[in-house]
């Protein structure tokens, strides 16, 4: 009885070694063998985008048309009837100027063209009556009736009468043409808008003294805005009207469009190129604009991330793509680069790169088992 009782610990303990040798050995044939362990790494997918090649410059907001209204003569200012934020029509009055003394001076030319206008009447007269006498001694004198000296006497007459009704003549048309002076210098005292604008600055007012070159009021066209900026004389080759233009304005994105190019450089070598913008009430005239102009655009391109790109040991630009848990090197060809971006050739949309993996670039080879983490 004491035999069978010691046999049974030992049974029991024989079959436990049994069962764990066979776990044991499950363990090690469901194991990964050493130095086999896949590759964690983190990927990312091939895409499709538009690629674009752009330079930033910083642009300001301007009206369409600015007109800065000053005088083209000397005189008080007798009405001012705008004030700065007033819309204006076409054609409304913005500056009355004092007329008086041209009225007057205009008056005393009147006068004076009236009387000289009664005297070239009377010398008209005098005129013919000296031209006839003249021909009626020619022919006397021929005919031997009177003395050569008689004749000539009256062609002397004849002569004077002539010289006297040309200055008359032109004594009229200087007045006239001083007249014609005095009447522009009289539109010249009303000073009108020359289109529908705002005024957006207004540096004079009634009893000041206007005079040539003084800006009294600026004007401008709002109807639509532009944003114009100077680009450098080595820029000026890329640009053209047309050239898409990206603007931020207010955080908000606006795509434009180069609308002009002015033909020459300024003095810094410099050359203004504008864009339209359509009015708003959140744009303000003047306010700084970051913008980019789109040189050259790629649409529906292969683009991968910058980071997946890496030099092999024969200086060729690769890839590593995950295929079926193992990787792939490809080479690729780089057309263009934007920010973190790059368009490429040599692999396809949908594709998975390698980004980065925990034990470096130099780990990796084509063939290799790989676990793409996230």
């Amino acid at each position: 009885m004491k035999r069978v009782i010691r046999v049974v610990p030992i049974v029991v303990i024989v079959v436990l070694m049994v069962v764990l040798v066979i776990k044991r050995k499950k363990e090690i044939k469901m194991a990964t063998p050493c130095g086999v362990r896949p590759i964690p790494v983190h990927v990312a997918s091939v895409s499709k985008e538009t690629m674009e090649k752009t330079h930033d410059y910083l642009g300001v907001i301007e009206a369409n048309r600015q007109a800065m209204i000053s005088s083209r003569i000397s005189a008080r200012v007798n009405i001012v009837p705008v004030t700065e934020g007033d819309d204006v029509k076409k054609g409304a009055l913005l500056v009355q100027l004092d007329d008086q003394d041209l009225e007057a001076e205009n008056g005393a030319l009147d006068a004076r063209i009236k009387g000289l206008n009664a005297t070239i009447k009377s010398l008209e007269i005098n005129l013919d009556y000296w031209t006839k006498e003249n021909e009626r001694n020619i022919k006397l004198v021929e005919k031997g009736v009177i003395p050569r000296a008689e004749a000539d006497n009256t062609g002397n007459k004849f002569a004077d009468a002539v010289a006297k009704l040309q200055s008359a003549r032109d004594s009229l048309n200087t007045l006239k043409q001083n007249q014609k002076t005095i009447a522009a210098k009289m539109e010249y005292t009303k000073m009108v808008s020359p289109f529908e604008g705002l005024v957006t600055a207004r540096n004079v007012d009634p009893g000041d003294l206007a005079v040539p070159g003084k800006i009294l009021l600026v004007l401008e066209d709002r109807s639509k805005y532009k944003i114009a900026f100077d680009a450098p004389q080595e820029d000026a080759a890329q640009l053209s009207v047309g050239l898409p233009v990206h603007a931020k304005i207010n955080n908000k994105q606006m795509d434009l469009k180069i609308t002009h190019i002015y033909p020459s450089f300024n003095k810094a070598r410099m050359i203004r190129v504008e864009a339209e913008i359509a009015p708003s009430e959140n744009i303000r005239i003047g306010t700084f604009v970051p913008l980019s102009v789109v040189l050259v655009q790629h649409k529906n391109v292969i683009t991968i991330p910058q980071e997946s790109l890496m030099q092999n040991p024969a200086g060729k630009t690769v890839v590593f793509v995950v295929n079926g848990g193992q990787l792939m090197a490809k080479d690729v060809e780089i057309i263009m680069t934007n920010n973190n971006r790059i368009e490429v050739t040599g692999v396809a949309e949908g594709e998975q790169v390698v980004t980065s993996t925990f034990l470096g670039w130099a780990s990796l080879a084509s063939g290799l088992n790989v676990e793409v983490v996230k």
